[in-house]
């Protein structure tokens, strides 16, 4: 079995509107990948991810808001520049700031996800280590399409929420590469589908410097959303300084 992942902690510096109850702070992301199967072109594999956030109420005063996990186990077929993945995705939400009434979020979804090798966070230490000037002028992406199963309130469907369909689009442009340094800008654009056809969207771009290492890197990342529409986990017109490792 083989490992790899990347934990992120940033802190929202500017922008600040209300966010449904959240209003800047810090954020930490952590995804892990584990390859329990290769057959050939063929791996069997599963995802581990989670999100806290905190934000601060008063001056001195902080609390923690939210934590969201995820869990997807999944199937990809690897080829020489692309991959495919299908995934069954579980994520569960919890809104430790507000008096959940009808409980936690969690929904449970059927995903495909189609796009190059360097888009993928499973190659990103590969791409990074390697001298890429091959790579640079060279225009990276992945399409993530996603079926939501209907909520009814058991662990197999979900509850509170009334998503429907799922949609995501990566694009990524590397910009310099060394010995030493890596860079590249980025761009997620996303969209929720409800069942009453009623559409969320997030947008969000940045930029990223990447310091190479012989077995993990470090990495060093500004992102801004100009718009997010997203109602479980808005960050409209925020914008965050970051710091990434990648194992």
């Amino acid at each position: 079995m083989t490992t790899s992942g990347n934990i992120t902690l940033q802190s929202y510096f500017h922008g600040f509107p209300d966010r449904g109850g959240i209003s800047g702070g810090y954020r930490s992301d952590f995804t892990g990948y584990a390859d329990i199967y290769r057959m050939r072109r063929l791996v069997v594999y599963t995802t581990l991810g989670t999100t806290t956030e905190i934000s601060q109420t008063n001056p001195g005063i902080w609390r923690l808001d939210r934590i969201w996990y995820s869990l997807a186990p999944a199937i990809r077929l690897e080829y020489k520049d692309w991959l495919v993945s299908g995934i069954i995705h579980h994520d569960c939400i919890h809104r430790l700031n507000l008096n959940e009434i009808n409980g936690s979020t969690w929904w449970n979804a059927f995903q495909l996800v189609i796009g190059t090798r360097e888009s993928t966070s499973l190659y990103i230490l590969d791409y990074y280590q390697a001298d890429a000037e091959e790579y640079l002028r060279r225009l990276d992406g992945s399409l993530t399409l996603s079926r939501f199963i209907k909520a009814e309130g058991t662990v197999l469907d979900g509850r509170n929420h009334n998503y429907q369909y799922y949609g995501k689009i990566r694009l990524r442009y590397p910009l310099y590469s060394s010995k030493r340094w890596f860079s590249y800008i980025n761009t997620d654009q996303q969209w929720w589908v409800n069942l009453d056809q009623s559409t969320e969207y997030k947008s969000q771009f940045s930029f990223h410097l990447i310091l190479k290492g012989m077995v993990n890197s470090l990495g060093f990342y500004y992102i801004y959303t100009p718009e997010d529409t997203f109602s479980k986990d808005s960050e409209d017109r925020l914008g965050a300084l970051g710091i990434r490792i990648l194992f």
